[in-house]
């Protein structure tokens, strides 16, 4: 078994789904599955139950998770920390990317272009929260941050901005609910939906003075939302994608978040709402070389 291996296997016990873990590492579905069985076949036992268009973990893919899980934690804290004190510094670039988005374009044909320039440069990619892609960023331990710009971000000395795309709000529901809904909903049919179906949010870790439903009511224009709204996903054992494929409720999303590739799942473009930016923050007195070339690129190329 590979350390890759491990990784999918992870991923896949937590989100319990083909498609968003395969769009994560960038990889095809059959790819994925190919991996998973042939883990599973050195193991010797089966790690998870398909049924239909969903999975769960068997008894022994829920032990081999729970042992897996520090051991896996213990090694990337190790191989991280070996980098950091033996690695070539200024021939690797650290990218943090924003939990359940897809990599910008504009970001990733820079990358691509830089990676053709020098094939010896070495390129890591991490995806968190949006808070810990910030944090990140101000410890140094990421040279860019690929993420959503969001009002609790907080204006830190020579962190600059650069806006890739500008993106409506969309709706995100589960494909076989509401199939006479337009692609585009007006205010009075979102106000309709969210008297119908739970609206969940992922937790979003933020400075005290951040309002997330305040935020919400700014960026869709309304005044006030229904009482059963769900803000965080706290107690709560499947993650927000799997809560919409669940049917379990709806949430609200851009463009380039995984939704929109997910065939379980369809996003419907809300009218007279705000727009999210998404681009890339980033020191502009960093001292590697490698961040002032790639913003070049980007700057050269965005569309």
């Amino acid at each position: 078994m590979t350390t890759q291996q491990l990784e999918y296997f992870i991923k896949l016990a937590q989100d319990l789904n083909y498609t968003s873990v395969a769009n994560f590492f960038y990889i095809t579905q059959p790819t994925l599955s190919r991996q998973i069985m042939n883990l599973e076949e050195e193991l010797g036992f089966p790690l998870f139950i398909r049924e239909k268009n969903t999975i769960r973990l068997t008894p022994e893919g829920q032990d081999f998770y729970k042992g897996l899980l520090p051991i896996n934690n213990s090694l990337k804290a190790l191989i991280s920390g070996l980098q950091k004190n033996y690695s070539q510094k200024f021939h690797t670039l650290s990218i943090g990317i924003m939990d359940e988005q897809l990599i910008s374009n504009s970001l990733l044909l820079a990358i691509n272009l830089l990676r053709q320039s020098e094939p010896q440069l070495k390129f890591r990619f991490s995806r968190c929260s949006h808070f810990e892609l910030w944090q990140g960023l101000l410890a140094g331990k990421y040279d860019i941050i690929n993420n959503i710009q969001c009002p609790q971000d907080t204006t830190a000395e020579n962190m600059q901005f650069i806006p890739l795309e500008k993106e409506n709000i969309y709706l995100a529901i589960e494909k076989t609910l509401e199939p006479d809904m337009p692609d585009v909903i007006s205010p009075a049919q979102l106000l309709e939906l969210f008297g119908k179906y739970p609206l969940y949010l992922p937790y979003i870790e933020a400075p005290d003075s951040f309002d997330p439903l305040r935020e919400l009511l700014d960026n869709l224009h309304l005044q006030k939302l229904p009482p059963n709204l769900k803000l965080n996903r706290e107690g709560v054992p499947l993650s927000v994608p799997m809560q919409v494929i669940a049917k379990m409720g709806i949430t609200i999303t851009n463009k380039s978040n995984l939704f929109s590739v997910d065939p379980n799942i369809r996003i419907m473009k809300i009218e007279n709402s705000g727009y999210y930016l998404k681009g890339i923050y980033y020191n502009t007195q960093s001292s590697n070389p490698l961040v002032s070339r790639l913003i070049a690129l980007i700057h050269q190329y965005s569309l």
